[in-house]
């Protein structure tokens, strides 16, 4: 049998996507978002219903063991 060893990883990752949200039109951005946070979260925070502008960024790396004494 071929010698093995432990590797312990890490993996990250960051994931943006940019719904567009219908809102009353005489509110200012934050106000708007307010709104939207209140009446439409469900809808802004469902990954899949914006797929199309679904991105992410995934990182591995190795995380450092310390040897046991």
């Amino acid at each position: 049998m071929k010698k093995t060893r432990h590797l312990h990883i890490r993996v990250s990752r960051t994931e943006c996507w940019y719904p567009d949200v219908d809102v009353p039109a005489h509110l200012d951005d934050e106000q708007a978002l307010e709104w939207a946070m209140e009446h439409r979260s469900d809808e802004i925070y469902d990954e899949y219903l914006h797929k199309h502008t679904y991105d992410s960024d995934t990182m591995t790396q190795i995380v450092p063991q310390t040897e046991a004494a």
